[in-house]
């Protein structure tokens, strides 16, 4: 049970919603500066997972621990001029943890090598965030960050792949990731 200054008999604070938003956008701020792995570790759980669900909750990708988030990072090189834009947010919270749903707009400029033009992308995001309080330093750190929707607008889509060995990077290829989920069809039988 928290004391009335949010603090229980271990010293700590529960997170606050301002603490939990402030997290979420100091993880996009990093993304989309393309900053080294190490400058993530302060914000980071060391269980940290970045996944992406379908429209039915199935995961369809999953990066997990530093190695993954290098992995995600790779990847989004061919990005430039990255921005996250903030347009929901909504904390859940628990005491020392909490979950958030956001949503946003990812915009970039995506330049492949070779290629003498880029082309400005735009996509809607939802997700969701896990976040908790460490015990040993009292930071709030960053659990999990789930992709839960993910569309490009209209006229910001890549162009097709051309050319290419049909491997294209993740944020691309969200087709083959993001099916609408299948609608129930009816049991009952016509006679």
């Amino acid at each position: 049970m928290l004391k009335r200054n949010d603090q229980t008999s271990t010293g700590l604070k529960a997170l606050s919603a301002r603490e939990v938003k402030h997290i979420i956008l100091a993880f996009w701020r990093l993304n989309a500066a393309k900053a080294p792995i190490a400058d993530f570790i302060p914000i980071l759980d060391e269980d940290f997972e970045i996944i992406a669900t379908d429209a039915a909750g199935n995961v369809v990708v999953k990066y997990s621990g530093l190695a993954g988030l290098e992995e995600h990072q790779y990847g989004k090189q061919i990005y430039y001029d990255q921005r996250f834009i903030l347009k929901s947010f909504e904390a859940e919270l628990a005491g020392f943890e909490a979950t958030a749903h956001t949503t946003g707009e990812w915009r970039c400029l995506h330049c492949e090598p070779r290629r003498a033009c880029s082309e400005s992308l735009r996509a809607d995001l939802r997700h969701t965030w896990v976040v908790r309080r460490s015990a040993a330093t009292g930071r709030p750190l960053l659990s999990r960050h789930i992709c839960t929707y993910f569309q490009y607008v209209e006229g910001y889509a890549p162009q097709p792949a051309s050319g290419t060995d049909g491997y294209r990077e993740f944020h691309l290829d969200f087709d083959r990731h993001w099916k609408p989920a299948p609608i129930a069809s009816s049991t009952k039988k016509h006679v």
